[in-house]
């Protein structure tokens, strides 16, 4: 809904653009409704790493606005592809986007506020070297050794 009315917002700013919605879950039926009988959006599923790392090189915004406050891998890996994160307001957001490296709207964002954070996200430019250099350090090496060490701690 926040897509259809940041097209309605700035039609000119968003001409060309497409919403892909990556991913299944128990929300599916809501979303099939939400995006029926709009041609500019895609709902593809859920994806293997190739494929969403191909859809993440062709992005230029990735949104992300989880009820629960948990550190998204897609989010890291829109990151290290130098696309714009527009995330809400929880602590394992705001430890990998601010708003130097990204867009930050309310813990639960209602459908304007998100049209408006998607149509200003769409004209800014980011330092995208900058928000790579951010999550450089999260490799799937140091965090399964980080989580060994947690549970031999205990």
């Amino acid at each position: 809904r926040a897509f259809r009315r940041a097209r309605a917002l700035a039609p000119d700013t968003l001409a060309g653009w497409r919403l892909v919605i990556a991913g299944d879950g128990d929300e599916r039926g809501a979303v099939l409704d939400a995006a029926r009988d709009e041609p500019s959006i895609d709902l593809v599923g859920a994806l293997g790493q190739e494929q969403l790392h191909a859809l993440l090189l062709r992005a230029r915004l990735f949104v992300s606005v989880p009820e629960s406050d948990a550190t998204s891998a897609a989010l890291l890996e829109a990151i290290a592809a130098g696309v714009h994160p527009v995330v809400n307001d929880l602590p394992a957001n705001r430890e990998w986007v601010d708003l130097r490296t990204g867009t930050i709207v309310s813990r639960d964002p209602e459908v304007e506020e998100l049209a408006h954070a998607l149509v200003s996200a769409a004209g800014r430019r980011l330092d995208a070297d900058a928000a790579r250099e951010r999550v450089r350090p999260v490799l799937w090496e140091g965090q399964v050794d980080a989580l060994v060490a947690a549970y031999r701690a205990l």
